[in-house]
């Protein structure tokens, strides 16, 4: 396993191939960015987390110490996930941040404000159904026009966290039945994360190519829903490249 270990130099002036995600086992609190693409929390989780990502990339590897991500140089079983992985481990045009934080439990809240922690006002994680993406401006958003967002430094995309229900609804899981067929959906931890991270959520914010309110002639629920079902059309080459195949998760209701 190639490990990746940054000197102390590289971690306060990161370069371009020094990129990192971070995982954050601590679900709130004080963030603590110091790589466009890292991963915090116990070695345990970081191991986890890499198990996660081996089912999109299996050229990807966690470091236990420092969180960091990185590809190794041998393709292996799974590919889909690599080049966007790869993005975020360069940080997007904008050499964006993302950081990916570990619920405990499904009840825990996650914020809608990267600048403070949850409070009882945000909702908790399992109503996301176990992971969910918050950009940390409008930066993360498409204009009128379709033209990538821009951050408050001027240039495109944003950071973003995400965040994870480790206990994967206390061991019961997010599997739900397709109401119109009644097939089982299985959504497995590394499809969530693949899901707000890979070719999803995470990975349109840092590039400004969110879905967003300014979309011409859509209301909340139109945006909300197209944006939804862009990420669930992604999941769809990670669950076919799987052994054994997943199923295809059904797109959610768009109002108009």
């Amino acid at each position: 396993m190639n490990q990746y270990d940054l000197a102390e130099s590289e971690r306060k002036q990161p370069s371009r191939s020094g990129r990192a995600l971070v995982l954050d086992g601590r679900g709130s609190g004080t963030r603590e960015h110091v790589l466009p693409l890292t991963i915090n929390g116990t070695a345990e989780q970081r191991a986890n987390v890499e198990d996660w990502l081996r089912q999109i990339c299996s050229q990807a590897n966690v470091d236990r110490n420092t969180g960091a991500v990185s590809l190794g140089p041998t393709p292996g079983q799974y590919t889909t996930g690599c080049d966007c992985l790869r993005r975020l481990i360069e940080g997007g045009p904008g050499r964006r941040v993302v950081t990916v934080h570990l619920l405990d439990a499904a009840h825990q809240r996650y914020p809608r404000d990267h600048t403070r922690p949850a409070t009882d006002r945000d909702p908790p994680i399992r109503d996301a159904g176990g992971g969910a993406t918050v950009p940390w401006d409008e930066g993360a958003y498409m204009d009128g026009n379709g033209n990538p967002g821009k951050g408050p430094d001027g240039q495109p995309g944003s950071n973003a966290d995400v965040y994870i229900d480790n206990s994967d609804f206390a061991r019961h899981g997010y599997d739900f039945q397709a109401p119109e067929t009644n097939q089982k959906i299985e959504c497995p931890q590394w499809i969530i994360l693949a899901h707000e991270l890979t070719t999803g959520h995470a990975s349109w914010c840092i590039q400004g190519l969110e879905l967003g309110p300014e979309s011409k002639g859509m209301t909340t629920e139109t945006y909300k829903a197209k944006r939804e079902n862009r990420v669930i059309d992604s999941e769809q080459p990670h669950r076919l490249a799987h052994v054994p195949k997943l199923k295809r998760r059904p797109h959610v209701p768009e109002a108009d």
